[in-house]
């Protein structure tokens, strides 16, 4: 019930504000988003702890898999896995770009 509450809100609250055409989620895993917080030398706020960012992680995925929300339903998502050394997930985001960038430089 409260999915199907906090889905009508939304549909009914944002329907003017556009949805992206591509997200870009870079997925890591538990392990490494701990170890990379910890490494920032300064405390984590709210949002970086690990709870926070179990349910974050959790809210992506619902709103990618279950397209309740019917503005986001035409969204195109991309995952990159971010476990893996920096030059890779750049290159992966770059192809990722790159082939936006060509298929909307075929319809213009």
């Amino acid at each position: 019930m409260k999915n199907f509450l906090t889905t009508c809100m939304v549909n009914i609250m944002e329907r003017k504000i556009f949805p992206p055409d591509h997200v870009i989620y870079l997925d890591v895993s538990k392990d490494i988003l701990i170890e990379r917080l910890n490494s920032r030398g300064r405390p984590r706020d709210i949002d970086e702890t690990d709870l926070r960012s179990e349910q974050m992680k959790e809210a992506y995925f619902h709103l990618k898999n279950t397209c309740e929300i019917r503005r986001i339903a035409g969204i195109k998502w991309h995952i990159i896995c971010g476990d893996g050394e920096l030059d890779s997930i750049e290159d992966e985001a770059y192809k990722i770009l790159t082939s936006i960038y060509n298929k909307r430089e075929e319809v213009i």
